[in-house]
């Protein structure tokens, strides 16, 4: 038999079919899929990234007086927060479509012609999906903790970039931790105005020429400096329900509002420095160990928590469904016939995201019993989910193979 041109390529001698050419035509058939991820991926990102640059970065960014370059970095750095859903929808859609094409093509009716069996493409969707597992591992473990600390952190200094210079916009509230500042507008000399909440029985106001953000925010000391202040401090009112809680008799139910509070004390300094405590910052600055910021490697020192180790399970799972993608692009695809072309890809992306939520709550609720419980759950289920999706497709192999006259 000599060679003999086909769909999938010039066919190689018989003597060295079984050998080149599973790899070859496997290579072609991962290099479509992880182009089409790739369109997937930056479908996804686009529709997120432009509802979040119009809904939020592009009003933060002109509120705080920032540049384009801002908001570039701020949108750069909120990319990978959706990677958890596009990963495993990406490589889902593209193993789907990549596979239809080629099977509406009659590619695969050549190749089982030559002998070769479903199997291979079980056996390459695994492939795939063990890459798939690394690339979610390495994104949720470190780029998406890292990314999200560093968005934390340029918002941070964006925000009170105009108070470390000491230029506050006319008609804005700046509020942090215990402190909310305001500038009229056309305001004057002296008309800077500052509420300070000293606890639950005292405050202060606080009216300065000028204030400035000092300290460092990476090494969580913040304090403000008002120049030219004058401080007045009060004493908080108690409202009418507080003295029913205590069974206590308003003392002036008429007249509570009649006359302003009087400060307790007036004191005018020309420099006055107010700290900023470190429960107060958020918990990028303050050094607070949440686990979502938390690379994986860091995860792993502090297991013993069970949110740390809820979000290890959850990591891991979001890892597992990137795997099982392909075999459900696979599966599904497998079952698309012209009765169920509009619900065959629907479906098996369905079972992505409800495994990907409901999972994730199921795994928070088994963190408290320990790491063995978690980990052990989580590994039946992902050996039986994998079993029965392969046990399909073997069920559904004629639809592998057989073309269905679908237009695509």
């Amino acid at each position: 038999m000599t060679d003999q041109p086909s769909v999938i390529g010039k066919l190689p001698a018989a003597s060295q079919r079984h050998k080149r050419l599973p790899l070859r035509y496997g290579l072609a058939v991962s290099r479509d899929i992880f182009l089409y991820t790739l369109l997937a991926l930056a479908a996804v990102e686009a529709i997120y990234l432009s509802d979040k640059v119009i809904t939020n970065l592009l009003q933060v960014t002109l509120q705080r007086q920032a540049g384009v370059g801002a908001l570039a970095l701020l949108t750069a750095l909120a990319a990978p927060e959706v990677l958890f859903i596009t990963l495993p929808t990406g490589l889902l859609i593209a193993t789907y479509f990549v596979m239809l094409r080629r099977r509406e093509a009659r590619e695969f009716l050549i190749y089982s012609g030559f002998g070769y069996s479903t199997f291979l493409l079980v056996v390459l969707c695994m492939l795939i999906g063990i890459a798939g597992l690394a690339v979610s591992l390495a994104a949720t473990g470190y780029i998406e903790p890292t990314a999200r600390q560093a968005f934390g952190r340029l918002s941070f200094d964006l925000q009170y970039k105009a108070m470390r210079e000491g230029r506050i916009a006319p008609g804005r509230f700046y509020e942090f931790g215990d402190y909310t500042v305001f500038a009229p507008p056309n305001r004057e000399a002296g008309s800077l105005f500052i509420h300070q909440r000293l606890d639950d029985e005292r405050y202060r106001i606080v009216i300065a020429d000028r204030t400035q953000l000092v300290g460092q925010a990476l090494t969580g000391s913040l304090g403000l400096i008002f120049e030219n202040a004058r401080a007045h401090e009060f004493l908080r009112l108690r409202d009418r329900e507080g003295f029913a809680e205590r069974g206590e008799p308003d003392p002036c139910p008429e007249c509570r509002n009649a006359h302003p509070a009087m400060p307790i004390s007036i004191v005018e300094i020309n420099r006055l420095y107010g700290e900023l405590p470190t429960r107060d910052l958020p918990s990028f600055i303050s050094g607070a160990e949440e686990p979502g910021l938390m690379t994986t490697g860091e995860l792993t020192r502090a297991v013993h928590t069970t949110p740390v180790l809820a979000e290890i399970a959850g990591r891991l799972l979001r890892g597992f469904l990137c795997f099982i993608a392909p075999l459900l692009g696979l599966l599904a695809f497998a079952l698309t016939r012209p009765a169920t072309l509009l619900f065959a890809l629907p479906a098996a992306t369905a079972a992505i995201l409800c495994g990907g939520f409901f999972g994730g709550h199921v795994l928070k609720g088994l963190a408290p019993y320990g790491a063995a419980t978690t980990f052990g759950v989580l590994l039946v289920v992902m050996v039986l989910a994998t079993g029965l999706i392969i046990y399909a497709i073997h069920r559904e192999q004629g639809g592998c193979v057989r073309p269905e006259r679908l237009r695509l």
